[in-house]
């Protein structure tokens, strides 16, 4: 045998001689030893029982389509039922559900939304929350490390399944049968060998969906989830049993990756596994919360709605008109998107001036008159005191339009605005920061003007509430003459008085719903503020909805 390095066989032979040349002649060639290796493969794939590929001429043989056509039979229909399976949150929900004992369950059904609303007609928002937020918390704590470790490995098992089954079966199997129909499992396909380039890619990317399929999980578990989640079963439970033992026999006995190495002269492939690894239990959970918060947030919001409504039917007897000209949602769209910056009290603002120009203005000013000017106080203390509130809230009237005319085109404050916005260039913090300050401040003042008229009105819907009181008294404290203002009033007086006061408790709770929502911020002014609460809950106490 030569020893010039030109035969394979006298450098990669065996025994000393083997030994001798390859020291000699370089044996530490990467491409020398890529070809004995290969070589090798060659001469163990034909050792195997499994004839799918010929190494000599690099042919992928009929045997091997039989060997995919034998796993798309029992795979064919499940490949379109496990279509996005990976992105479905029902089959996430449905996973985890299963898992659940009966208390989970009731406690889950518990937070689920018709459960909600229904406890919510009887039960107070807050007391709601807080149940709520104790039954989330014995709901999470059910699920130990065991139940999650359960939960998330049959998830997983549930991808590796769905990986599996979409291989493109057809399209590998189109290359041995070009007439081969999709779907077509009932015939017996015509393969021919091909050339095993025009296959290297396709094993590559079944071994990567193979591989991970263990013949002895627990299928059937992940079965009965499929059928909750597709309402059928998704596979021949027989078959995948056949499938399962195909894949342990041929392709963890590593037969597909020596052809792979082989037709794509590559010793050293190894199939890099696609294995799941997803955790759904911590975001099923914080998926669960994040609704159950939304549900309470939207019950508040409804409630709070009707309520407001029906505040503003009994106040104004329907919907309000736009009364306010400049501070208005409207303008705000030369700014809002532009700056992230609004008129946060328009609603309020609006409401304000429509009760004083409505109902303050007419039909109180013609009741203050009839009991200050007509009225015989027993000390002017007291009446000097009503008569006191009640042209603060004419004050805060002349405010208020004053306050609104100033934001105009023509107003001060409103020229000066428009030349500021018309400054502003975009994502320039430094142009856009005095139009911010300016917005605030208006805010601040709008805020203001809110407080003032409530507390005022407040003050002045007491001293009616004491007038009230003393008509009812056999012995009079505060006005002696009522039978003589009785003579005077078109309508019976207490009726009157009672219908402005409750009118008034009724418009100082809705500017509280709005404060109470956020329209007013309690971080500005925050004495005023506090002021108008404390004094709408000191009234709210006094007085019961059953006095009117």
């Amino acid at each position: 045998m030569a020893i010039d390095g030109k035969s394979d066989k006298s450098g990669e032979g065996g025994g000393l001689l083997g030994w001798i040349v390859q020291l000699f002649m370089g044996g530490n060639d990467p491409e020398r030893e890529k070809r004995r290796l290969l070589k090798q493969i060659g001469k163990d794939l034909g050792k195997l029982r499994f004839k799918f590929y010929k190494p000599k001429g690099e042919m992928a043989l009929p045997q091997l389509a039989k060997l995919f056509f034998e796993i798309y039979k029992v795979t064919a229909s499940a490949s379109s039922l496990m279509q996005n399976a990976e992105s479905s949150h029902a089959l996430r929900e449905i996973t985890i559900d299963y898992f659940l004992n009966d208390s989970m369950t009731a406690l889950r059904d518990g937070l689920s939304e018709p459960a909600i609303r229904e406890l919510a007609k009887t039960m107070d928002p807050k007391f709601l929350a807080s149940k709520l937020k104790d039954d989330m918390l014995t709901f999470f704590g059910s699920f130990d490390s065991n139940l999650v470790k359960r939960i998330n490995s049959t998830y997983n098992l549930i991808l590796r399944f769905s990986n599996f089954v979409r291989f493109d079966y057809y399209f590998t199997l189109k290359k041995f049968d070009s007439t081969l129909s999709e779907g077509d499992v009932s015939g017996s396909p015509k393969f021919e060998a091909i050339n095993g380039e025009y296959i290297a890619d396709d094993l590559k990317d079944f071994l990567e969906v193979a591989l991970p399929i263990d013949k002895d999980a627990d299928w059937d578990t992940v079965f009965e989830i499929l059928k909750l989640y597709k309402g059928v079963e998704v596979v021949n439970r027989a078959g995948w049993g056949r499938v399962t033992q195909i894949v342990k026999n041929i392709v963890h006995a590593e037969v597909l990756t020596l052809v792979v190495q082989h037709v794509s002269e590559d010793p050293y492939y190894k199939p890099v596994l696609r294995v799941p690894g997803e955790r759904i239990v911590e975001s099923y959970l914080n998926r669960l919360k994040t609704q159950t918060e939304q549900i309470i947030q939207r019950i508040v919001q409804e409630k709070r709605g009707a309520k407001v409504e029906k505040l503003i039917q009994v106040i104004f007897g329907g919907p309000v008109t736009p009364r306010v000209k400049y501070y208005t949602d409207r303008a705000n769209m030369s700014f809002s998107k532009k700056l992230g910056v609004s008129y946060q009290y328009t609603v309020p603002i609006n409401y304000l001036k429509a009760f004083l120009l409505d109902f303050f203005k007419k039909d109180v000013r013609e009741l203050e008159d009839l009991l200050l000017v007509r009225g015989k106080w027993t000390t002017n203390v007291l009446s000097q005191q009503m008569s006191d509130h009640y042209y603060k809230v004419l004050e805060v009237s002349d405010t208020l339009l004053a306050f609104d005319e100033s934001l105009g085109e023509e107003g001060e404050i409103g020229q000066k605005l428009k030349r500021l916005v018309g400054r502003v260039i975009e994502r320039d913090e430094a142009t856009a920061r005095p139009v911010r300050t300016m917005v605030e401040e208006i805010n601040i003042r709008a805020q203001k003007i809110v407080a003032e008229a409530a507390n005022s009105l407040i003050s002045f819907g007491k001293g009616i509430k004491s007038l009230l009181e003393d008509l009812d008294r056999p012995n009079h404290e505060l006005i002696i003459n009522w039978k003589e203002l009785e003579s005077l009033s078109e309508e019976p007086l207490k009726q009157r008085m009672g219908e402005v006061y409750k009118r008034l408790y009724y418009f100082i709770q809705l500017l509280q719903m709005f404060a109470k929502s956020g329209a007013v911020d309690p971080s500005v002014a925050e004495e005023e503020a506090a002021q108008v609460e404390a004094a709408s809950r000191a009234q709210a106490s006094e007085i019961e909805e059953e006095d009117f």
